[in-house]
């Protein structure tokens, strides 16, 4: 693994970590106490959202 590449990946796993609680709270919000299971849609979507937020300066700015 490549130095400049971890930097990536740091923001990458960062950003997903944000989306995570961000539906588990939204999860909680909506359903109360109940436990959720991320399914492999829902697992698509945080992924998503999660390399959408890492910006296209911040690539640059790793290399």
């Amino acid at each position: 693994l490549q130095p400049l590449d971890a930097g990536i990946i740091a923001l990458f796993k960062a950003a997903y970590q944000r989306c995570y609680a961000q539906f588990m709270v939204e999860h909680f919000n909506t359903h109360g106490n109940t436990s959720s299971k991320l399914d492999i849609l829902q697992a698509i979507y945080l992924i998503a959202d999660a390399w959408e937020s890492v910006t296209q300066g911040t690539i640059i700015h790793c290399w």
